[in-house]
């Protein structure tokens, strides 16, 4: 149960006439979703920018949205399901919102010369993220990495209406009947 930020990785195989007209409409409607379903209101520069270098295939980008923070990566699954779900967001790789690592700033994937590097566009006339040296940045781009003031968006548990049928006939009666009391998620 750690608390993170929510970051978003793109991964494009096609290629995108305008890379920061793109980055501009991502920002934009997780900005507007967040203050809709959490009335939080993200500035600009709470949006840390990183660019994979030396990739001809694709286009890979990570975004760290600081300003709010989550439960766990299951609150940052239910934010990521909200954007999904409302936009028309293309090349968003969901398996960063299940317990797994994100590749930080300045490293690369093994085998491979793709460094992720800091990256900024302009906004409005206003810059995402920038910092004065390369480890505040990577510190500014680690997702754990949270101030103990911003608001913290808790997991909600989805409630379901199902029905329990126990088999009065079973052998297994009392091992049936607290199977069932269990919540799903254990079972």
């Amino acid at each position: 149960n750690t608390n993170l930020h929510f970051a978003l990785d793109i991964d494009i195989y096609e290629n995108i006439e305008d890379e920061d007209l793109y980055l501009k409409h991502i920002i934009c409607n997780v900005m507007k979703i967040a203050s809709d379903n959490y009335n939080h209101k993200y500035e600009i520069n709470d949006f840390y920018l990183t660019k994979t270098e030396n990739q001809n295939d694709k286009f890979s980008v990570h975004i760290i949205c600081r300003g709010l923070v989550f439960e766990n990566y299951k609150a940052c699954k239910q934010f990521y399901d909200l954007i999904r779900n409302k936009t028309d967001i293309k090349g968003i790789d969901d398996s960063i919102y299940r317990l797994t690592c994100l590749r930080m700033t300045y490293c690369s994937k093994y085998g491979k010369n793709s460094i992720l590097k800091p990256y900024s566009i302009k906004i409005n006339n206003k810059s995402t993220g920038k910092c004065e040296n390369k480890k505040d940045y990577f510190f500014k781009t680690l997702i754990t990495n949270v101030d103990k003031n911003n608001k913290i968006i808790k997991y909600k548990k989805e409630k379901k209406n199902e029905e329990i049928t126990i088999n009065e006939n079973s052998n297994n009666i009392k091992l049936e009947t607290l199977l069932n009391k269990l919540p799903k998620e254990y079972c």
